[in-house]
């Protein structure tokens, strides 16, 4: 399926609205972006030096 730019960056402003709100990775990811949301989930979680496993692979968030 190919997502407009709009679309793209609506769904990526949505998972980062969710991780800001919960301060927390444990959030629902967008529907239809699953790879997105676990690359921006993945970002974050390096960043504040947390382990993260892709939800896409089966991992969890922990």
């Amino acid at each position: 399926m190919w997502t407009t730019r709009s679309s793209s960056t609506a769904q990526k402003s949505t998972i980062i609205a969710r991780v800001i709100s919960a301060q927390d990775l444990e959030v629902d990811v967008v529907a239809g972006a699953t790879h997105s949301s676990d690359g921006i989930l993945g970002a974050v979680a390096n960043a504040l030096g947390f382990s993260y496993t892709a939800i896409a692979s089966g991992g969890n968030r922990h």
